[in-house]
């Protein structure tokens, strides 16, 4: 049914549809020549709707005279070889974008996938791929392009460092790292492209140096969630622990490392606790121990001693831990989920 006094339309046509089910463009064109009264759209489209590009200054001078917010999104793969960054980006260089609408464009392209998108991009997420090996970025206009982008997960080698001379992120809250290069200087390259005084949540994917962690640790003044592998955690010194039991309120540490206890009681303030145990009586002596938590997710490594051959494990749970009184959870044969003094239980955010 036609909304003719619709004013403000987001159509995402890069979902899974099946073949007779996708918007073609000609399907697009008279959907919009119908809407006359919108003022603001936000289209996302994949490589079908590509024919679009040459077509949008046309389309909205002729049908949405009131358009006066726009933002679109294009994702390519593939393109050919002869079709450059500057051909993409030609139709936008036009008065009537850069001077009647003000509406600017950038065009990223990495390896096979390509993005052409009005600034700043619409994305929340931000992930680069581990095996690029070129990129080649340019804009209709110097504005900040990643405004919106809340969610970063960077590879960090030369690669890609040379790569974001241009870019800058300034709104990150959750930071992923990975491939650390061993001759990267990490807060400096950081500082280079993105604000790290806004990042949250920090997850590192591989090995790094003690120092460098040390250094980006001192850079990180609103983290309070850390991902990890625990054998890395483990391996730092007394005061990097001392360092971080300031900081965080959220721990999470991969399910291939079981857990040290002794080491982690030493992290007194954490509130949520994502963890591998060995045995369940693991779980007990971190209940006890860390009498902050409100929210653990807790996994058991051995396949003899696990949280199945627990009959009651509300009764277990309250038994063996004095403070627990309002509590719920849920539990499977090696996994359990627990809440502490929630009323309504809530999955925590996790980078």
């Amino acid at each position: 049914m036609l909304v003719p006094d619709l004013r403000h339309l987001t159509l995402d046509l890069t979902s899974h549809m099946s073949d007779e089910d996708q918007i073609g463009l000609e399907q697009l064109k008279i959907l919009l020549k119908q809407l006359p009264q919108l003022t603001e759209l936000t289209l996302k489209c994949n490589q079908q709707l590509m024919p679009l590009i040459n077509d949008l200054e046309y389309l909205i001078s002729d049908s949405l005279p009131l358009l006066r917010k726009f933002q679109f999104l294009f994702n390519l793969k593939d393109l050919p070889a002869t079709l450059s960054v500057d051909d993409l980006l030609r139709p936008f260089e036009s008065d009537f974008w850069l001077k009647q609408k003000r509406w600017f464009v950038r065009c990223d392209s990495e390896n096979h996938d390509t993005q052409l998108y009005t600034i700043p991009l619409i994305e929340h997420e931000s992930i680069i791929n581990r095996t690029a090996t070129t990129f080649i970025s340019k804009a209709t206009s110097t504005f900040d392009c990643y405004v919106n982008i809340k969610s970063l997960d960077i590879p960090l080698n030369n690669v890609i460092i040379q790569s974001f001379q241009d870019r800058y992120y300034s709104n990150i809250d959750t930071l992923s790292l990975s491939s650390i290069g061993k001759e990267i200087s990490i807060v400096d390259e950081l500082n280079r492209f993105m604000n790290l005084t806004t990042v949250q949540y920090l997850m590192i994917g591989d090995d790094i140096d003690t120092e460098q962690f040390r250094q980006l640790l001192a850079s990180l003044s609103h983290m309070n969630s850390l991902t990890i592998d625990f054998k890395q955690l483990a391996s730092f010194p007394d005061d990097l622990f001392f360092i971080l039991n300031r900081m965080l309120k959220q721990l999470n540490t991969f399910e291939d490392t079981v857990i040290d206890v002794s080491k982690l009681e030493q992290f007194s303030n954490l509130e949520q606790l994502e963890v591998l145990v060995e045995t369940p009586q693991h779980l007990l002596q971190v209940l006890n121990k860390l009498e902050n938590l409100t929210c653990v997710v807790c996994r058991c490594y051995n396949n003899d001693e696990h949280f199945g051959n627990i009959s009651n494990i509300q009764q277990w749970l309250s038994d063996n831990v004095s403070r627990l009184e309002n509590f719920t959870c849920e539990n499977g044969r090696c996994w359990i989920y627990l809440w502490i003094n929630n009323d309504i239980p809530k999955r925590q955010k996790k980078v």
